[in-house]
């Protein structure tokens, strides 16, 4: 291996850490690599309560899903991008490919077009562990559910049916609704 070679491109996982997502830490915006980071521990966790599902496939997934965000600021649902985020996603992960070390580049093809995809059990379990990990995340954010508006209906309708083929999962996010609703998190329209 040579330091000058490589240096370059094993900074793209290093500029992960600098990447923003709309999660809030400390005050401040959370970072893709601490997304991350998070979600290969709640798969971990979740997995050994699941049987059948290939945990090394998983967390190749999850390591990869989010490197574009080197090259795209994330996008939520409240971003005026939300319509264009699949285009712009292809855009950044067309980047990721040309800036990774070329060791790492068909492995990070081959596990984002499965992640993509969503035929697998794993990819499936990887995209749950994905949408479940902001909510967990925001759990001690209360002030801002109603500040952005985060309704009950909304968060069924764009995390619940990424964990419908995982009981143990569902499970946790309607407890977590529960308590959500018991403590006057969410939003109430008028």
């Amino acid at each position: 291996m040579c330091f000058s070679k490589d240096i370059n491109k094993i900074q793209m996982f290093i500029k992960l850490k600098e990447s923003k997502r709309f999660g809030v830490v400390d005050k401040r915006f959370e970072s893709s690599a601490e997304h991350t980071c998070s979600c290969i521990l709640l798969a971990q966790y979740f997995i050994k309560k699941i049987t059948n599902i290939d945990e090394n496939k998983v967390i190749k997934m999850l390591s990869y899903h989010d490197l574009f965000n080197v090259f795209l600021i994330d996008i939520n649902l409240n971003d005026p991008n939300w319509n264009k985020k699949k285009e712009l996603e292809k855009e950044a992960y067309n980047k990721v490919i040309l800036n990774l070390p070329e060791e790492l580049i068909d492995d990070y093809k081959k596990y984002m077009q499965e992640f993509e995809e969503q035929k697998t059990i794993e990819s499936k379990f990887a995209k749950a562990i994905d949408v479940l990990e902001p909510v967990i995340h925001a759990y001690n954010q209360k002030e801002f559910w109603k500040e952005y508006k985060w309704t009950e209906k909304d968060l069924r309708k764009f995390k619940e049916k990424y964990f419908i083929e995982f009981p143990i999962i569902l499970k946790f996010f309607n407890d977590f609704v529960n308590y959500a609703n018991e403590n006057d998190y969410f939003y109430k329209e008028m």
